[in-house]
């Protein structure tokens, strides 16, 4: 069969990062559809026609990518959406049924997976949602490839919602995984050029950039994340390696960020993984999240000397109190002495944090206020609290009163608060996330640090004015 994978336009002329946790507009940001190349790899591999059309990368409008569609004649559309762009990213469902009607349309969106049949009972166009396990993608599509190809009824197939008789049926969420190291290398021979596209978090000049996974998953417990107590898979040392080999060998790759949640869980493997980038020459300047109690002087050394320029924690608050009650597990000590040997070690340091988690009032914000200044890291990322369904925050938001009955999906943002707190209403919260990043971007310590980066001036100079036209022109909408 002839199937056609799409990463919908850009939203308001900006692009969109469509992966899993990360669903979210990115005003300078452009990541390859890496879910979608892994799926695609999986059904070349079983003898299925496949395309690509990156329409966010090539700033495509609708009426580009409809012209792709229709000339591609498929038999399947599959495309991903989020939360902020669902509204935009259905017109690829629409513009396919309008000249292909019998094509099956196929959404997937990590975040939204609880709203699955309300989403295709309000989406005409839309025949199925994916809705997803982190692993459970492929082995999905693959059912519902042989379904479809044996004519045997979708509600055969488990991990999907879809259309039937008007109405919309899920058939539960799928638990077989696909075995993590047999995994072809993603299609990347189906995008455009990755050096000519794709924009790495840091700068054009380290392009060819990509995005990768080594890992997948997060057992942790913290009451705000939709991959909470999620089974963590990781890649072998060997499985990595061969996809950075072949990057480097036939796109010339020079930066990549590994999306995982923790990359450095296991943490012999981290070592096995960063002596081989080191064995093997492998230039490559890479970027990764962890957790702070989850790195140690001598580890971080290792990776500084295989490449590793960049960590990224979420840390959430510099409140003990709301770091207890959001369970995440750390003390604000550790985090101060996480940031601090991540520097010492000459790497630059992402903090991530969320305002407005339970118990949050101008007090604990204070204190995170505070943290940030001392701890002055390379970058600061400040979103609302997210009360996404199935997940303890959500549960207990409604216990609370703290969100609308009728939550609107489509309100799930993580700039624009739509959740309170006890002691601080979402017009407080919203107003308190712009104040951090002021606090940030306007303190003479952190400019004089960022100043300070000798090895990269010119790139941290551009990085510092880009913050401020985010802050000045764009109040940080759309900011991560």
């Amino acid at each position: 069969m002839k199937i056609v994978f799409v990463n919908p336009p850009r939203y308001e002329g900006l692009p969109v990062i469509r992966e899993d946790r990360c669903e979210i507009v990115n005003r300078y940001l452009v990541n390859p559809p890496y879910s979608l190349i892994q799926i695609a790899a999986v059904l070349r591999e079983k003898g299925e026609e496949i395309q690509v059309i990156d329409a966010n990368c090539e700033n495509l409008s609708y009426s580009d990518a409809q012209e792709r569609i229709e000339e591609s004649k498929p038999d399947i559309v599959a495309f991903r959406f989020t939360p902020t762009t669902i509204e935009a990213d259905m017109e690829t469902a629409k513009i396919t049924k309008s000249f292909y009607p019998n094509a099956l349309t196929i959404g997937i969106c990590w975040t939204l997976k609880r709203f699955a049949e309300k989403i295709i009972r309000d989406n005409k166009d839309l025949d199925i949602y994916l809705l997803g396990e982190y692993g459970t993608y492929e082995t999905t599509f693959l059912s519902l490839m042989e379904a479809i190809n044996q004519g045997s009824p979708l509600d055969t197939v488990k991990g999907i919602a879809f259309r039937r008789m008007g109405d919309a049926v899920s058939t539960g969420p799928r638990t077989t995984y696909y075995p993590y190291d047999k995994l072809p290398i993603p299609a990347y021979d189906l995008l455009p050029s990755l050096s000519k596209y794709y924009i790495s978090p840091k700068h054009s000049r380290h392009s060819p950039f990509t995005i990768m996974y080594t890992s997948m998953g997060c057992p942790y417990s913290c009451i705000f994340c939709v991959v909470r107590q999620s089974k963590w898979r990781k890649r072998s040392v060997g499985s990595i390696m061969k996809e950075i080999t072949y990057l480097k060998n036939e796109h010339g790759l020079k930066c990549v960020f590994f999306m995982d949640e923790l990359f450095t869980m296991d943490r012999q493997r981290t070592v096995d993984l960063c002596k081989a980038f080191i064995k093997y020459k492998i230039d490559l300047r890479w970027y990764t999240s962890t957790r702070v109690d989850l790195v140690d002087k001598e580890l971080l050394e290792l990776m500084r000397r295989a490449g590793c320029r960049n960590i990224s924690f979420g840390i959430e608050s510099g409140s003990q109190r709301i770091l207890d009650y959001a369970k995440k597990g750390i003390t604000v000590e550790q985090a101060m002495q996480a940031v601090k040997t991540v520097k010492e070690a000459g790497i630059g340091v992402h903090l991530a944090f969320i305002v407005g988690l339970p118990g949050e009032n101008w007090e604990t914000f204070k204190e995170t206020v505070d943290f940030v200044k001392k701890a002055l890291p390379s970058m600061a990322q400040f979103n609302v609290a997210v009360p996404y369904p199935g997940t303890p925050l959500y549960d207990l938001a409604r216990s609370k009163g703290w969100i609308d009955e009728d939550l609107d999906y489509t309100q799930l943002q993580h700039q624009v608060s739509i959740m309170r707190t006890e002691e601080m209403t979402t017009e407080e919260i919203e107003k308190a996330r712009k104040k951090a990043y002021r606090s940030l971007y306007f303190n003479p310590r952190w400019i004089l640090s960022q100043l300070s980066n000798f090895e990269d001036l010119s790139l941290t100079t551009r990085y510092y004015l880009k913050c401020l036209k985010m802050y000045l022109l764009h109040g940080m909408k759309h900011a991560h």
